[in-house]
C-alpha cells in the first residue's frame, strides 16, 4: 500500500478505493471484505457514539 492510498483513508475518497477492491476480488473474498468493512463500520459508531455520551 502506497502513501497516497494511506492518506487517503479519512477521505470521500475511501469509498471509491473500498469499491474498486471489492470489484476486483473474487465472490467469496468480496462477501468476507463486506462483512469485515460492515463490523468496521459498526465499532466506529459504537466508539462514536460512547464519545458523545462522555
Amino acid at each position: 500500500m502506497d502513501d497516497s492510498l494511506r492518506t487517503s483513508i479519512d477521505t470521500p475518497f475511501k469509498i471509491s478505493i473500498d469499491r474498486a477492491v471489492a470489484a476486483s476480488i473474487d465472490a467469496s473474498s468480496r462477501m468476507l471484505y463486506g462483512q469485515v468493512l460492515s463490523q468496521a463500520m459498526a465499532c466506529s459508531q459504537l466508539i462514536l457514539r460512547s464519545k458523545f455520551k462522555g
